[in-house]
């Protein structure tokens, strides 16, 4: 799974959408397979991990529906970890999530619910950032403030 995910990030970056879907579908269903197998925080962080880059290939096509579908599916997945492990890296994935989230939502017009998660996304970074001063957690918190305002134009 790991090994397909960086070959779609190849795909992805050459602009191969087809190879990428592909391979990001393939690395999905392994990756869901074993989540069912042995149900890790683990396997499920890959698990959701799969999702959101068969989610970035799906929106990047226009694919709104599917690219939905699957984070909203990989947004539930990290809420559940972030509840039963609540480690930084679970809640930076989530952080993540929801702002993979608002994102699509922000390009379908969705003003409600592109600003709901946004700002859970963006209080979770700020908690984090208190607790955790890790380079990633910085780097992150950085990046979720340098988003332009919703509904900005660019």
């Amino acid at each position: 799974s790991i090994s397909l995910n960086n070959v779609g990030a190849v795909a992805r970056a050459r602009g191969d959408w087809d190879r990428a879907t592909t391979v990001y579908e393939e690395s999905l269903t392994i990756a869901r397979d074993l989540a069912e197998r042995i149900a890790t925080p683990e396997s499920l962080r890959d698990l959701s991990i799969s999702l959101n880059n068969v989610g970035a290939v799906a929106r990047a096509r226009g694919d709104w529906d599917r690219a939905t579908t699957v984070y909203e599916e990989s947004l539930s997945l990290r809420r559940d970890l972030a509840e039963r492990i609540a480690t930084p890296e679970s809640l930076r994935d989530l952080s993540i999530s929801l702002d993979n989230v608002g994102a699509l939502a922000q390009a379908r017009g969705d003003w409600d619910r592109a600003t709901t998660v946004y700002e859970e996304s963006l209080t979770i970074a700020r908690d984090l950032a208190e607790r955790d001063d890790s380079m990633s957690t910085r780097n992150l918190l950085a990046w979720l403030l340098s988003h332009p305002p919703v509904g900005a134009q660019e």
